[in-house]
């Protein structure tokens, strides 16, 4: 069917097995090609799911966290969901040590 649109779904899950077999690398690679996916699809929802699970694991790089930044202000909606709450509170969080 060439439908892609479960991808980074599937991928967050794949993560999510890569972590319970203690396999942290697999799993921060899943959550990436998580993130590609989903801004493939330009699917915010989606890529900020993908970013907010990879800075939650703390193996976000600089530039996933600029991604994280910019899928939030993009993402207008859900703005009392847990992940928005998740993303607010990450961004926050890096925004505070990133002077330091």
């Amino acid at each position: 069917m060439g439908e892609r649109i479960y991808m980074p779904d599937l991928q967050l899950l794949q993560a999510r097995i890569e972590i319970g077999r203690g396999r942290p690398v697999e799993a921060h690679e899943a959550m990436r090609s998580a993130w590609r996916e989903a801004a493939q699809q330009q699917a915010t929802w989606l890529e900020l799911s993908a970013l907010v699970a990879l800075g939650e694991a703390c193996g976000a790089r600089s530039a996933e966290i600029d991604a994280l930044a910019a899928a939030r202000a993009r993402q207008r909606e859900g703005a009392g969901s847990v992940l928005v709450a998740r993303a607010d509170a990450l961004l926050g969080r890096w925004s505070g040590t990133s002077g330091a």
